[in-house]
C-alpha cells in the first residue's frame, strides 16, 4: 500500500545558530573545518568512456570524457594545499572578475595528491553538481565525507558544467538548448546523459582506482550516490537502473513536481532514498493565480511526490532545511554572501553535512533502518516502500 497522505509528513530541521568567523571577502573565507579523524587528499582526472560516443560535439571519434574530481583519505597532513579553483584559466570563464579572486582565495583543508590511506577498502560517494555549478563548489560536503572515510568522486559533466578541461586541453562549455528545442526534453536528455555517467564513474573506479591514485583501494559494493538539484534528479535515475548503489540522496532535485521522472514503468529507485529539500514556502493565492493553478492542484504535486519516493527499494526519508534556500546545498551561498546571509549559508551548510554524513554512513552499513534525527534537528518520518 502506498502511504495515504496524512501519514507522509516533511520533516524540517531547525538549524543552530552558527557564529561566523572568517576574514573578509577580499581575503577569501575558509572552509568549515573536516569533522572526521582522517587527512584528505585531492586529485582531478579525466575519465573516457569507449563505449559512448559523445553526441554533443560534431566528431564522430569523439567518446564521452567525465571529469572528476576525487577527494580520499590520505595518510598525511603535510604537503602542497589544494586550490579551491582547480583550474584557474576555465574558472576565469565561468566567473565574473570578482567572484573568482573570492573564490581563489577560499581555505580548503586538501593536501594534493598524497599518498592514500591503503590499510582498508572506502566505500565511495558519486555527487553530480548542479546545472551550471563545478564539483569544486562542494568541497566542503567532499572533504567532510573523506574526512570520516570516504572516496568522494565529484562528475564534472561536460558541455553541462560552465566550462570543464578535458584530458586533451579542449575546453568543453556549456550548450543551451536552441530556441526551438523544448526546454523540458532538453533537461530530460541532460538527466539521462548525468545517469549515465555515474554509472560509467561507478565502474571505472571500482576497477581501476588504483591506476589513478596508486594504492587507494575502494569498496565499490558500498558506493552511494548523491547530487544537486538537476545532479538530483539524475541520481535517483540513476538509482531506477542500477542496483550497484546502496543508496541515493537527491538535494534540492526535482522535475514536474516529483523527485524523478515519473515513467509508464512505476519504478522507483533501486535503493533506500533520502530527499534533502530547501524550504519552499507554500504559494500565496495571488501567486497561484498566477500560475492559473487550484491550492488543491498545487498541493496534488506534494501527494503525488511522496507516492513515487514511496516505489524506493528499502523505503525512503523527506527532509526539509529550513532557513535555506536552494543554493546553501553548495559552499557559494557562504562564500559569496554578504556576513549575515553568509552566517546563515554556513549554519545550513553545515546541517546538510551532517545529515548527509548520517545517511552515507548508515548507507554503508547496510544499515539506513537506523538513520535518524535526533529532537534538536527536527521529526524524522520515513516513508515505508510501497508493497502495491
Amino acid at each position: 500500500m502506498n502511504p495515504t497522505p496524512q501519514a507522509v509528513k516533511r520533516i524540517v530541521v531547525v538549524m543552530a545558530s552558527v557564529v561566523l568567523s572568517s576574514p573578509g571577502l577580499s581575503q577569501g573565507r575558509n572552509l568549515p573545518k573536516p569533522t572526521g579523524p582522517y587527512a584528505i587528499a585531492l586529485v582531478t582526472v579525466g575519465l573516457i568512456d569507449r563505449t559512448r560516443a559523445e553526441e554533443l560535439t560534431a566528431d564522430p571519434s569523439d567518446w564521452r570524457e567525465v571529469v572528476v574530481q576525487l577527494w580520499y583519505p590520505s595518510r598525511s597532513r603535510v604537503g602542497t594545499r589544494a586550490y579551491y579553483i582547480v583550474d584557474s584559466a576555465s574558472a576565469r570563464d565561468m566567473y565574473s572578475e570578482g567572484t573568482f579572486q573570492k573564490l581563489a582565495a577560499t581555505g580548503v583543508h586538501a593536501i594534493r595528491g598524497a599518498a592514500p590511506q591503503s590499510t582498508r577498502a572506502f566505500p565511495l560517494v558519486l555527487l553530480s553538481p548542479g546545472a551550471g555549478v563545478s564539483p569544486s563548489n562542494y568541497t566542503a560536503i567532499g572533504e567532510d565525507l573523506a574526512s570520516h572515510g570516504f572516496v568522494v568522486a565529484a562528475l564534472a559533466h561536460p558541455y553541462e558544467s560552465p566550462v570543464v578541461r578535458l584530458h586533451d586541453g579542449r575546453l568543453a562549455e556549456s550548450i543551451k538548448a536552441k530556441p526551438e528545442e523544448n526546454s523540458f526534453d532538453f533537461a530530460k536528455r541532460s538527466v539521462m546523459r548525468r545517469a549515465a555517467d555515474l554509472r560509467f564513474v561507478l565502474t571505472y573506479l571500482a576497477d581501476s582506482a588504483s591506476r589513478i591514485v596508486p594504492g587507494l583501494r575502494i569498496d565499490a559494493r558500498r558506493a552511494v550516490v548523491m547530487g544537486h538539484s538537476r545532479g538530483g534528479v539524475a541520481t535517483l535515475e540513476a538509482c531506477k537502473r542500477d542496483n550497484r548503489f546502496r543508496a541515493c540522496v537527491s538535494m534540492d532535485g526535482g522535475v514536474m513536481g516529483g523527485p524523478y521522472y515519473d515513467d509508464s514503468t512505476g519504478v522507483g529507485p533501486r535503493a533506500p532514498t533520502m530527499w534533502l529539500q530547501a524550504l519552499h514556502r507554500q504559494p500565496s493565492d495571488s501567486m497561484l493565480a498566477t500560475f492559473r493553478m487550484s491550492r488543491a492542484q498545487w498541493d496534488s504535486f506534494d501527494i503525488r511526490a511522496n507516492h513515487m519516493l514511496a516505489r524506493a527499494r528499502g523505503g525512503a526519508w523527506r527532509v526539509t532545511i529550513s532557513d535555506t534556500a536552494h543554493m546553501a546545498f553548495t559552499d557559494l551561498e557562504f562564500l559569496l554572501g554578504d556576513s549575515a546571509r553568509a552566517k546563515t549559508a554556513l549554519g545550513a551548510l553545515k546541517t546538510v553535512r551532517e545529515i548527509v554524513l548520517k545517511f552515507v554512513e548508515a548507507a554503508s552499513r547496510g544499515a539506513t533502518h537506523e538513520f535518524y534525527l535526533d529532537r534538536s534537528r527536527g521529526v524524522l518520518q520515513h516513508i515505508p516502500e510501497s508493497k502495491s
